[in-house]
């Protein structure tokens, strides 16, 4: 019992920081859109959204740390960690955003195909794909923060920025 709550202790601590950031991301994406379509007098949805989705990447962010070839740029040129990372992570929330989407359609419809034909004709496409370029844009920058803090030593980033003086060494 002791290891199962230190592993969810661990695993936890493990999710705040890409939650915290995915989080501030898509809730920007969320207050753009918000704003955009108010000259339309539309209310989006974007609050719960943007939550929605930042935990998502997060949950996929945190998956694709344990494939065991993530860190197949390790010891290279930074840019092809944070490049391969972001490629990897992009994959992996693309399906799982497909995945939200189309649950609402499974619930709906009978059958995978229904659901399938109702996700690919009901869907609003270009904001699905706004949303993707936001969250690579967003995945590139959180790779880019994380390889560099690795880089430097592990916490480096989060001293310089929040607080205990200036990295050592």
């Amino acid at each position: 019992m002791k290891n199962m709550v230190r592993v969810m202790k661990h695993e936890f601590k493990e999710a705040i920081a890409p939650a915290i950031f995915f989080f501030i991301a898509f809730h920007l994406v969320a207050a753009t859109k918000t704003l955009i379509l108010e000259a339309y007098k539309m209310t989006p949805t974007g609050v719960a959204v943007a939550t929605v989705v930042a935990l998502t990447v997060a949950k996929a962010v945190l998956i694709a740390d344990k494939l065991p070839f993530i860190s197949r740029f390790s010891g290279k040129p930074l840019i092809l960690s944070v490049l391969w990372k972001t490629a990897i992570y992009g994959v992996l929330c693309f399906v799982f955003r497909c995945i939200e989407e189309l649950i609402p359609f499974l619930l709906k419809h009978e059958g995978l195909g229904t659901a399938v034909e109702h996700l690919i004709s009901d869907v609003s496409w270009p904001h699905f794909w706004a949303l993707q370029i936001w969250l690579m844009v967003a995945l590139i920058l959180y790779n880019a923060v994380t390889e560099l803090d690795k880089h430097l030593g592990e916490g480096s980033m989060r001293r310089v920025f929040f607080g205990t003086g200036p990295v050592k060494g």
